[in-house]
């Protein structure tokens, strides 16, 4: 029964898609994926339909999060179908998958002090909500929870799972956290600092948006990849250390985070995205590490203290409007 009605909402949506996805920049590969997936060859849809979800097609983002839930091209993996989900309802395409949504969170989630938890199919746990979430101040994450006689660990914190808690001043995270998802603490404006686990490899899309307050972070150098918008509006955030093994510093990643004075950009780094320190007024000194060969629209608007900064031989692309009009550019 559940393969009939999840591969039904596939069926809407593929139906849904080219009116939708035409206007996209991404429609060329998403209708190449809604073809493959109208011919049921799921394993080589998956990977064009993940990509035009990442790109913003938002049809492409539902029928991503029914593939992870069924299991169709990838492994089965609630906490990515919940999220791609959620990510196709909050752009406005959800609408056809919003009755599978409630059914996976009614027969694979349940609340233990507080926490609505997760259960993935290995039978880790993944933090999707607080029912007290609008009064909460200072949260531990237990690291082990039993439920129904079995003792599951606590991987990962979901998407959106602290949204918008604005009286947050503390959280704890549990060593076992693999991964944190999308917007998981946005607009948390009393957030202070914290630290992230060691086991971390990335830092989702928006996790840390608009958390005005935190002035320090600690992130790990297992950290591979900090996402779009990640620390935008982290106005308080005075200094951040990017790990070695981050290769991209993303669209907005950095934006409007005003309190940053200096900037190191390692090695590894190779492409610094459009507005990823803009507004970033009190920047006075950047590093740019000798792998980076491309620096995107408007990196650095607005950086006015930023009076000089040395362009590595690497980089190959500079946008004209990367760097402010005062800025002095140098050449290695």
């Amino acid at each position: 029964m559940k393969q009939l009605v999840i591969s039904l909402a596939i069926a809407i949506m593929v139906a849904m898609a080219p009116a939708t996805a035409m206007a996209d920049d991404v429609s060329v590969i998403a209708e190449r994926a809604f073809k493959l997936v109208q011919q049921k060859n799921y394993n080589a849809a998956f990977p064009l339909m993940l990509q035009a979800a990442e790109g913003g097609d938002c049809i492409s983002q539902g029928i991503l999060g029914t593939m992870f839930y069924e299991g169709k091209g990838t492994a089965i993996d609630y906490t990515k179908a919940l999220s791609w989900w959620d990510k196709a309802i909050e752009d406005g395409c959800g609408e056809s998958i919003k009755a599978y949504r409630n059914d996976l969170l009614r027969t694979q989630s349940f609340i233990a002090d507080g926490f609505q938890y997760l259960v993935n199919q290995d039978y880790t746990l993944t933090v999707i909500n607080h029912n007290t979430y609008t009064s909460l101040r200072h949260v531990t994450i237990p690291e082990k929870v039993k439920y129904k006689d079995r003792v599951h660990t606590v991987t990962a914190i979901g998407s959106y799972a602290f949204l918008d808690c604005r009286s947050l001043i503390s959280v704890t995270i549990p060593a076992s956290v693999r991964s944190i998802g999308r917007s998981a603490f946005s607009k948390c404006s009393s957030l202070a600092s914290i630290i992230i686990p060691n086991a971390v490899t990335e830092i989702s899309d928006n996790t840390f948006d608009g958390c005005s307050g935190l002035r320090s972070i600690s992130i790990p150098s297992s950290v591979k990849s900090i996402g779009e918008c990640a620390f935008d509006g982290c106005s308080s955030l005075a200094s951040i250390t990017i790990p070695n093994a981050v290769t991209a510093i993303k669209n907005g990643t950095f934006l409007n985070c005003s309190s940053l004075t200096s900037v190191t950009i390692p090695n590894s780094v190779t492409s610094i995205g459009n507005w990823s320190f803009a507004y970033c007024n009190n920047l006075m000194s950047v590093t740019i590490g000798n792998s980076v060969t491309s620096i995107g629209y408007n990196a650095f608007r607005d950086c006015t203290y930023l009076k000089s900064v040395t362009i590595p031989k690497s980089v190959t692309y500079l946008d004209k409007f990367a760097l402010p009009k005062k800025c002095k550019i140098k050449r290695e």
